[in-house]
């Protein structure tokens, strides 16, 4: 077993069985940070946020919501998991697209470019043609989206509904690569 520090982001490979992740950052959850989590999904259960019930239970008073504790932990471990994860890149390339960052989402997209993995099926390359297409480069979408279906990636009527091919709709090589073939 080996102690690892906090990355920037590790890959499936990085991951060894045992291996034991530390993380410098921490965080104490607050009654306030319970009560807030409880009201926001919607939990009803007065251990989470009345005391006089509490009182009376095994604990003596107010529990943290086992969801919140897990969702801190998956936060925590973002850096360490999936910092780099294609998804993330990608998705956060769509976002900055979105928002008209065009260096940002350049940038997410020549990272997202530059992964070379076995098993990838055109994952890494379809978020590079959502991204291109979200920046209104249509012809380049379109390319990246031949080669994500050449590299393996799955079509299906998804492809159909992905917002972030929708600036593509109505381009002509954009509708001749969907259509449906009998």
């Amino acid at each position: 077993m080996q102690t690892k520090s906090v990355s920037e982001g590790r890959v499936y490979e990085d991951f060894e069985i045992g291996d034991l992740y530390k993380h410098a950052v921490g965080r104490t959850i607050t009654q306030t940070d319970n009560i807030w989590f409880t009201l926001l999904t919607m939990n009803t259960h007065p251990m989470h946020f009345d005391e006089e019930y509490a009182k009376a239970s095994e604990f003596g008073r107010c529990i943290i919501a086992s969801p919140l504790t897990v969702a801190m932990m998956v936060g925590m471990s973002v850096s360490d998991v999936s910092q780099k994860a294609i998804a993330n890149l990608g998705w956060l390339g769509t976002v900055a697209a979105r928002r008209g960052d065009r260096e940002e989402a350049e940038r997410l997209a020549q990272a997202l470019a530059g992964i070379e993995r076995p098993f990838l099926f055109g994952e890494h390359t379809i978020w590079r043609a959502g991204i291109a297409a979200l920046l209104g480069d249509r012809e380049r979408a379109v390319g990246l989206l031949r080669d994500a279906f050449a590299q393996g990636y799955m079509f299906g009527v998804h492809i159909h509904r992905d917002l972030n091919l929708a600036p593509l709709r109505g381009y002509a090589p954009f509708e001749e690569l969907i259509k449906p073939r009998g």
